[in-house]
């Protein structure tokens, strides 16, 4: 039995569809230039027997414009024709609703199209296909843009169908297999479903927003008293997100929109489709269960930590684990990955173990000789001298201000406070980032400090066109960390950056004693020291990548079942001793340390280290490409960096993958080359 064909043609000011069988029979289809270019159409259809049946559809407009429509047609001379009607069912069959033995039903809809205006240079909308076997097409030219939802409709066995993407240009003949059906949607239709997915995900996007604020006075200023009742405001408000994310219609929109034909746009679209798949694989109920259990335990988290009892911790932990574990086998059996995979893909778009596994491999061969190295050129070295203190909470506070603004900051849009662990966090146009301050120690908290305003310039410098938009968040949270990375390692932990920093330092201070403690060479080596210890946080540069390894091995053998969570304080303090030779005598510098684990946050600690390689390869290329940056660093000028920064990272928000953005901005993909160098210059020569 031979197919039929479709041609989208344009003669002047009219575009028509021909639709023909093989037998030469064929329609025509006139689309005249109305208003701004949409045009409607009716739905015909045939049977390749001859007889032609009316095929209910409905016309798709704009939804203050449908109602039902007739058009002229040209039409072969078939007695029997019916001219077809916009309906509200979607689905297209026969009028008698029957199809024969022997006989193979075509239904060919001609809906709406989208003819470009005069003067334009591109086409509008991408196009759907839904198609079951082969359709060769050909793509000679642009002017009408249309989409194409075919569909196999066999006469026996059951129909399978696939997706793929293309454009329908003027002048492109489709030819559709026999046994096969095909209709025509307007790129207005995929425009319009493409809006209400905009609308929703923006209403998703101030959920966030909400939450972000609530997460943030949860862990600087509410009462303890309130813990119970903020985590009820925030699970419900979880839960309002997740039923928006998975509501019923919510993946025939995704499969419909056509976004407009930009890359951003396209790019939204795909993490729309990425989020969805997320959520729609989690259980509403097990989200809320979740979220509660996360709440409650962070809370005890901090009880647990002051005491040093990780006993007290674990019934809540436990429950935080289970819910963790479901979460990735339901994500994992959607998205066809592990279960570990599956919660690094939440934080990390596209992150494997495999692909972690021998970039870890790498470090823990490397990281043995490059410490001892380090050590060896450091006792070569006049020991650092520590500024005396007390120093102020004020005096610290007003000295991390200034630093943030000199960085870049806008503190119209933000804002610094305290917490028991230092994090970014708010919502758009109100970023906020908290450290901790100790007395005897000035640098830990301008340190924090530094970190989290790498954080929180990336979230400033998203696209603002994209907001409360998938495309329009961070790119994933290695390439986050990278910026918090950049700044407080790469960039702050600089001889340059202490020329800058250490006169004020002194004058904030008062350091008046003249012992050469606030001289920016003491400070550089200070900042630089290497000397292992228990406190990640805390850690130097060059042993930092030692606490990651130990979490990841602890996590991904609680994920995957190998080890019981009321072992985890012996293993942790057990892996820590054979990669730096120091013994962990309480909880609270052991496996109690982090509130990754309590809120939920299972698979994030790899992207630390991940961030650490990225942002040596980021350093490398801006100094390549603007040789005065660090020098500009060094007069306290962040401009150069950052100007740097924004265009090649910051503004792309998540319309490419971490390793194409990093590849477009050094030249190369991530890789360890630019971390390794950094360390060994930086440390051993």
């Amino acid at each position: 039995m031979q197919g039929a064909t479709v041609t989208i043609m344009r003669t002047g000011q009219t575009d028509h569809a021909r639709i023909g069988t093989g037998g030469g029979q064929r329609i025509t289809r006139n689309f005249h230039r109305v208003g701004c270019a949409q045009h409607d159409a009716d739905v015909i259809g045939m049977r390749q027997a001859g007889n032609v049946h009316s095929c209910p559809r409905r016309i798709m407009m704009p939804l203050h414009q449908q109602r039902t429509r007739q058009h002229d047609m040209i039409l072969p001379p078939w007695r029997d024709t019916q001219r077809a009607t916009g309906q509200t069912d979607g689905n297209i069959r026969p009028a008698n609703g029957q199809r024969h033995a022997g006989q193979t039903v075509k239904r060919i809809g001609i809906v709406p199209l989208h003819v470009l205006q005069l003067g334009e240079t591109g086409p509008r909308g991408y196009d759907v296909i839904r198609q079951q076997g082969g359709m060769p097409l050909r793509q000679p030219a642009f002017a009408v843009m249309a989409t194409l939802h075919h569909l196999a409709l066999p006469l026996h066995g059951a129909a399978r169908s696939r997706t793929v993407h293309a454009p329908v240009h003027t002048g492109q003949t489709i030819k559709i297999q026999s046994g096969h059906h095909m209709n025509i949607q307007s790129s207005h239709a995929g425009q319009q479903a493409y809006d209400t997915l905009r609308q929703r995900f923006a209403r998703m996007g101030q959920i966030r927003n909400a939450l972000g604020i609530l997460g943030w006075d949860k862990d600087t200023m509410m009462p303890v008293g309130a813990s119970d009742s903020r985590a009820e405001s925030i699970a419900t408000l979880a839960v309002l997100s997740h039923e928006l994310m998975t509501a019923p219609d919510m993946a025939e929109l995704l499969d419909r929109a056509q976004p407009p034909a930009d890359a951003m746009a396209q790019a939204n679209l795909h993490e729309m489709r990425r989020q969805h798949a997320h959520a729609a694989a989690v259980p509403g109920e097990l989200v809320e269960a979740a979220s509660r259990a996360a709440s409650r335990c962070e809370m005890a988290w901090r009880t647990a930590r002051q005491n040093s009892d990780f006993a007290s911790l674990l019934p809540q932990l436990q429950a935080v684990l289970s819910c963790t574990r479901e979460i990735a086998a339901a994500k994992a059996e959607a998205l066809g990955l592990s279960p570990y995979d599956a919660l690094l893909d939440q934080y990390d778009a596209g992150t494997r173990q495999a692909d972690i596994d021998p970039v870890f491999a790498e470090l823990a061969r490397e990281l043995p000789d490059l410490i001892a190295s380090a050590l060896a050129h450091q006792d070569s070295l006049p020991p650092p001298r520590a500024p005396s203190g007390p120093f102020g909470v004020g005096a610290q506070e007003k000295l991390g201000t200034e630093t943030m603004a000199a960085m870049g900051f806008d503190m119209q849009r933000g804002r610094l406070d305290v917490s028991l662990h230092p994090f970014c966090g708010g919502a758009e146009d109100d970023v906020r980032i908290t450290t901790r301050y100790v007395e005897d120690d000035c640098l830990n908290a301008l340190m924090g400090i530094v970190h989290e305003t790498g954080h929180a310039l990336y979230e400033q410098g998203l696209p603002r066109a994209w907001r409360a938009q998938p495309v329009g968040e961070a790119r994933g949270m290695s390439l986050h960390e990278s910026q918090s990375l950049l700044m407080e390692m790469q960039i702050c932990r600089s001889r340059p950056f202490m020329d800058w920093m250490a006169p004020r330092l002194r004058a904030a201070f008062d350091g008046t004693a003249d012992d050469g403690a606030w001289d920016a060479a003491n400070l550089h080596r200070l900042m630089t020291r290497v000397r292992p210890g228990f406190i990640r946080v805390d850690a130097d540069e060059i042993t930092y990548p030692a606490h990651i390894l130990v979490r990841y091995e602890m996590e991904t053998a609680l994920i995957a079942g190998t080890m019981k969570l009321s072992d985890l304080p012996d293993a942790f303090n057990a892996r820590i001793h054979d990669l730096l030779g120091l013994t962990v005598t309480e909880d609270r510098l052991g496996c109690l340390q982090d509130i990754h684990w309590p809120s939920g946050s299972w698979g994030y600690f790899p992207t630390y280290t991940l961030g650490a390689i990225i942002a040596a390869q980021l350093r490398e290329a801006a100094e390549r490409d603007t040789p005065d940056m660090m020098a500009a660093i060094g007069r306290g000028d962040f401009s150069p960096l950052l100007g740097w920064l924004r265009p090649r990272v910051h503004v792309r928000g998540s319309g490419a993958s971490t390793i194409d953005i990093v590849r477009d901005a050094t030249g190369a993909a991530p890789n360890t080359g630019p971390y390794l160098r950094h360390l060994r210059q930086r440390y051993c020569a």
